[in-house]
């Protein structure tokens, strides 16, 4: 805050975005994505993602060192619905 006032800080806006979408996972892998939108092995794990699963997620600005570009990766799923 700022003289009461909220200040957008430029340095974390647009670095988060909500993402609904279908999981596509090939069984031989252990990462998938939504929407062409990385989702890590850990997370994967962690909520057993499968092919065809719906979910609700959080992506977050990263950098993709394959591509030497910023791309978006889900960082937080908030709700998954089994296939």
């Amino acid at each position: 805050l700022y003289c009461g006032q909220k200040v957008e800080d430029p340095l974390h806006s647009g670095f988060l975005k909500p993402i609904q979408g279908i999981v596509k996972r090939k069984p031989e892998n252990q990462f998938a994505f939504v929407d062409n939108i990385f989702i890590s092995p850990e997370l994967v794990k962690a909520h057993n993602l499968q092919d065809g699963d719906a979910v609700n997620a959080v992506a977050v600005k990263s950098f993709n060192r394959k591509k030497n570009e910023i791309t978006w990766a889900i960082h937080q799923i908030i709700s998954c619905t089994k296939e």
